[in-house]
């Protein structure tokens, strides 16, 4: 639905359901209209409505800030307790003193900045975040109708993290950017965003190390490489190293010998199949440990195949996908 449509339909909504307050979530319950289309084309629901009364309206920063983190953040996240942190900064207004907040909050607050403005050193602090966003009220009125909706949406069934990670605010079985993952496990701060464009991520300080997994690859069609990451069952989980990685080497020894926390981050796919412009999140799935592992000769040279024992069982929804029969 384009923003023309979506104007027109707030003007039939004001002529047709007057006894009814044109919120954002009445609006999208009369007339079923995805909340990716108010979002999409940096629009925000506040400025189609003003448009749609033909009244002058410009987007400032922060509105298209948050266009932005629904479009491409929050519709690829599914967090209850995520959502409902940002809910408790606006019922606040955003009148917060950020030093009040305990670590595992700092660390969601870091979060949301990243999923608002994408990268770092846009202020100086976090509660130079809080204090701008306090005097934007349009701002917290929009987001506040949002987050409603998104906390609404969010029917996963958390489970309490079992990584042992010191104030980690990720939940086990939760869905996650990986700019939001970032954050969680220290690769993005306030000053140094994470630049890795590899299918692990290693702090080497905390000695934590990420696994984002997609299921089905978007590989080119005379693509080398063959990873065949997928789960065998609830509780075990094959997974593919990168052909520099020998059982010998540093980094194979690392796994077999549990130098670092691993973690499993699982999605379908990169992208939506009906939105080739927005990214899926990756469901958390938790800690991992080592099993076993093979070492195979293939196309490009060789790769260990390392299998990873669940924690926490793998959900039947991910399961769904994640077993990939085909490559079984």
């Amino acid at each position: 639905m384009t923003p023309t449509e979506i104007r027109k339909k707030i003007t039939d909504f004001l002529k047709d359901h007057g006894s009814l307050l044109l919120t954002l979530e009445n609006f999208i319950k009369t007339y079923h209209v995805p909340l990716e289309h108010i979002y999409r084309y940096n629009n925000t629901w506040t400025g189609l409505c003003m448009e749609a009364k033909d009244k002058q309206y410009t987007e400032n920063d922060l509105a298209l800030a948050l266009s932005f983190a629904v479009y491409r953040k929050w519709l690829s996240t599914n967090s209850y307790s995520y959502f409902s942190f940002i809910r408790s900064l606006v019922d606040k207004q955003f009148k917060i003193n950020y030093d009040e907040l305990d670590p595992v909050e700092q660390k969601m607050t870091l979060m949301l900045y990243y999923d608002l403005f994408m990268s770092p050193n846009k202020y100086n602090n976090l509660q130079e975040m809080f204090d701008v966003i306090n005097k934007d009220s349009a701002f917290i009125n929009e987001l506040k109708e949002v987050i409603n909706i998104l906390i609404e949406r969010s029917k996963t069934d958390e489970k309490k993290d079992n990584s042992g990670i010191e104030y980690f605010p990720l939940k086990l079985h939760s869905t996650y950017t990986k700019e939001q993952i970032r954050v969680a496990i220290g690769t993005s701060t306030l000053t140094g965003q994470s630049t890795s464009r590899e299918g692990i991520e290693r702090n080497k300080e905390l000695e934590i190390e990420a696994m984002y997994v997609d299921i089905i690859k978007n590989r080119d069609k005379d693509s080398p490489t063959n990873y065949k990451d997928h789960a065998i069952n609830p509780n075990l989980f094959q997974w593919d190293t990168q052909n520099r990685v020998s059982p010998d080497s540093q980094t194979g020894q690392a796994y077999i010998n549990g130098v670092n926390t691993m973690l499993l981050f699982v999605r379908q796919q990169a992208n939506f199949p009906d939105d080739r412009n927005r990214t899926m999140g990756y469901v958390y799935l938790g800690k991992v440990q080592y099993k076993s592992h093979t070492y195979e000769d293939v196309v490009y040279g060789k790769q260990m195949r390392i299998k990873w024992t669940m924690l926490e069982p793998i959900p039947a929804s991910v399961m769904d996908y994640a077993q990939c029969k085909d490559l079984i």
